[in-house]
C-alpha cells in the first residue's frame, strides 16, 4: 500500500483470478452501488481472444459513474511477444488504445488512466508500477504504458524513492529549474545545481537550502562540458539523473534575427545537450539504468511567432 494513497481498500479490482460469480457481483455493485472509488484496476492479463475484450466494454461502461474526482484507472496486460498468438497481440495492442481513449474521456474530471504492461514471470515485480500510479506522484501522467520486466529489483522507498541517487540540474538557481531541483532533493537524491556565473549568489544559496552542490558555470564556453563533467565525476562519481533545462531565447522574425541570435540559441539549447549527452556517455560518466530528461517550452515545438531559431 503506498502512503501517498490513503485508503488501497478503496479500489475495485476486476481480476483473471475472479470466479464467474464474484465477476457478476462486481458488475452488479457497479450498477446498482452509491459508493466512489479513488482507484479502479482491471486485470486483463487472461485475455487471449477478441471476445476478451468485451469484458473491458461491460465493466468499465457501469464501473466509471463509481470513480471519484481525480480517480485512478488503471489496465493490466501481458507484453507482446513473439511467442503469442497474432489474435492475442492484437488484443494486447487494442487495450493499449482502449486505455488512451479512455484517458481522453475521464481526464476532464482530473482522473487518469494508464496500462501497466507486465512481461512473462514478472507478476510479482508490479507493487512499484501499481504503488506509483495511485500515488499524488502520477497526477500528471496519464494515457501512458509501464512495462514491468522479469529483472529482479529492489522496491525504492516510496518517502525517499531517489535515495542515493545523483542528479544534475541546468538552468537550476531560478524558475523551473529550481523547482526540479527542489523536487529531486526532497525524494533524496543528492543535487548539483548548474546556473550561469552571474547567478553564483542565489545558486549557492538555493544549492544550500536543499542540501546539493552548486558549479557556476556557462555552458556556451568552449571547454564547459569538460570543466562540469570533471568536477561532478571528481567529487560525486557517476551520474544518475540529468535535466538539460537551461536556455535561452532571442526573439526576433527571421528577416530581422542576427547571425549570433540563431547561434547562441541553437548552441545552449540544441548543441551543448548533445555534447553533454556524449561526454556522459564516452567517459561512461552515466550510472546503470541512468535517466536523461530534456525540457522544453511548447513553444520548442509547437514553433512561436519570433522564434524560428
Amino acid at each position: 500500500a503506498s502512503p501517498y494513497w490513503d485508503d488501497p481498500k478503496k479500489a475495485a479490482l476486476f481480476n483473471k483470478h475472479n470466479s464467474a460469480k464474484q465477476k457478476l457481483e462486481l458488475i452488479n455493485f457497479a450498477q446498482t452501488s452509491n459508493h466512489k472509488f479513488k482507484g479502479i484496476i482491471f486485470d486483463a492479463t487472461g485475455f487471449e481472444t477478441a471476445s476478451d475484450l468485451k469484458s473491458l466494454y461491460v465493466y468499465f461502461h457501469h464501473a466509471l459513474k463509481h470513480l471519484k474526482q481525480n480517480g485512478r484507472v488503471i489496465v493490466i496486460t501481458n507484453r507482446t511477444s513473439d511467442e503469442k498468438s497474432p489474435e492475442n497481440n492484437a488484443c494486447i495492442e487494442g487495450t493499449r488504445s482502449f486505455v488512451r481513449s479512455l484517458a481522453k474521456e475521464i481526464g476532464a474530471k482530473g482522473a487518469s488512466a494508464n496500462l501497466i504492461e507486465v512481461e512473462s514471470g514478472a507478476d510479482k515485480n508490479c507493487y512499484p508500477a501499481l504503488a506509483f500510479l495511485l500515488s499524488r506522484k502520477s497526477s500528471y501522467i496519464t494515457g501512458q504504458s509501464l512495462t514491468v520486466s522479469n529483472t529482479r529489483t529492489v522496491a525504492p522507498s516510496w518517502h525517499k524513492p531517489l535515495k542515493g541517487k545523483i542528479a544534475l540540474v541546468t538552468g537550476a538557481a531560478f524558475g523551473i529549474g529550481a523547482e526540479t531541483a527542489r523536487v529531486l532533493a526532497r525524494d533524496g537524491a543528492i543535487v548539483v545545481c548548474l546556473d550561469i556565473p552571474i547567478n553564483q549568489a542565489p545558486l549557492t544559496q538555493f544549492a544550500s537550502s536543499i542540501g546539493g552542490h552548486a558549479i557556476a558555470l556557462d555552458l556556451t564556453t568552449t571547454d564547459a562540458v569538460e570543466e562540469l563533467l570533471g568536477s561532478i565525476t571528481s567529487q560525486l562519481g557517476v551520474i544518475d539523473i540529468v535535466v538539460h533545462n537551461a536556455g535561452i531565447t532571442r526573439d526576433k522574425t527571421l528577416r530581422n534575427m542576427r547571425p549570433e541570435q540563431w547561434d547562441s540559441v541553437l548552441n545552449l539549447n540544441l548543441e551543448k545537450i548533445i555534447k553533454i549527452n556524449e561526454a556522459l556517455i564516452e567517459k561512461k560518466a552515466l550510472a546503470k539504468n541512468a535517466r536523461i530528461v530534456g525540457v522544453s517550452s511548447i513553444s520548442g515545438i509547437a514553433g512561436n511567432f519570433g522564434q524560428t531559431n
